[in-house]
Order: structure tokens, then sequence, then C-alpha cells
């Protein structure tokens, strides 16, 4: 993927060097053998994801919502950049309603807006996301405010219809010993190190949660 050079939040260099949120690379490499028929990225940012997704499967649209407008604007110049403006369509809020009007057929939802995945993603209210497979990025509120952690209540809504995964972020040295290659004669093992650092306060969780879909019996 062609990239832009500057982001809307947080450094560059985890996503030139493609190693932005390693932890979740296995899934994001099996999202084309799923057979989606839409991509909804809810967060999307520049569209590191919304892009990177419509070229690594050419078939399903791809809608992607961010309700930052410099955000959307860099979405749509990524989506240029890389040939497929008519594949990824942006907006800004995203709504109960929306949501669960663009969840049809086989849909993944992949969710990173900074802790308001608590009210955006109820199935009460989004009866369709019982249907989708979904990627959240889980952000904490306040333990001093005595609220049950964000990621225990998402799992709880979604543990009668999801088979449910947590993934939490890892250093990378493993990655930095993979790549060797890339780096060793140019930039020092320390530096390289730091372009990588995504620059988070603590350590990240996210949530895997595939649609548990009753299986299709073959006439006998």
């Amino acid at each position: 993927m062609f990239y832009l050079d500057e982001t809307v939040w947080g450094p560059i260099t985890p996503k030139w060097a493609g190693a932005y949120e390693l932890e979740l690379e296995d899934i994001i490499d099996d999202i084309a053998r799923h057979g989606y028929g839409r991509i909804v990225n809810i967060g999307c940012a520049e569209g590191y994801y919304a892009v990177g997704l419509a070229l690594l499967d050419h078939k399903p649209e791809v809608f992607a919502f961010d309700l930052d407008p410099i955000a959307r604007r860099q979405a749509r110049r990524l989506a240029r950049l890389n040939g497929v403006p008519e594949r990824v369509r942006v907006f800004g809020e995203c709504t109960h309603f929306k949501l669960n009007e663009l969840i049809t057929g086989k849909t993944f939802v992949v969710c990173d807006i900074e802790g308001h995945e608590l009210v955006l993603l109820d199935p009460a209210k989004v009866p369709g996301l019982k249907n989708a497979d979904l990627l959240i990025e889980v952000h904490e509120e306040s333990v001093s405010a005595g609220i049950q952690r964000v990621e225990e209540r998402i799992a709880g809504r979604f543990a009668g219809s999801h088979s449910i995964e947590c993934r939490v972020s890892h250093d990378r040295e493993i990655w930095i010993r993979e790549h060797e290659l890339l780096w060793q004669g140019r930039v020092s093992r320390e530096r390289m190190l730091k372009s990588l650092d995504e620059a988070r306060s603590g350590s990240q969780v996210w949530l895997w949660a595939r649609a548990r879909r009753p299986s299709v019996l073959s006439p006998k």
C-alpha cells in the first residue's frame, strides 16, 4: 500500500514499516479468505484499515467513518493514492441506525472510536451486530469511577452470539529480529525500536469477536 507522509493521530513510522498493530496481523491476513460482502471501519483516521482492506480483498464494499473532517479528507486522499476511491466510501458520524442498515450479508466491522465503542456497539440498539464479525479496540473508562471494565461489558454483550478472543499489545522485539535485513547497517537498533513505538499510554486490548453462524446441513 502506498502511504501518506503524515497521520491524523499518532506516529507514522510504524505504518510505514508495516508493524502497526502487529498483534492483529493474522486477523487482517485472514479477512480476504472470509468472503465478506461489506467492511465497515468506524474511526478510520486517515484510512489505514479502510484502504488497506480494500486492497487486500477487491470484492467487499468498504464504508469508512470518522468525526474528524481532516481524517475524512486524508482517507479519501489515501484511497485515491492507492487507486480505490470508488470502493472506499467515507462518512462522518456512524449512528446506531446507519450501522444497523449497513450490516447485511457477511459483514466485518473494525472499530476504534476512543471510548465511544461502549455506546455505539450495543446489540440492543444495533441488532445486526449479532451477525457481524467485530474487531474492537477497547478504551477503558476510569477505574476510580467504579465502572465495570469496558472489555468485560462488551464481551458480555456478545458472549451469546460470538466467539471472542482477546488480543493484548506486546513489544516489537520479535519484529526487530525477524526484519534485521531491513534496518541493520542503516539505523541503530535503538532508533528502529523507537520508530516502531505507537506512543500508547499502556497496554492496548482488542476484542476479536466472530459471529457464530448456524451450520448449513447438506440435504440427504
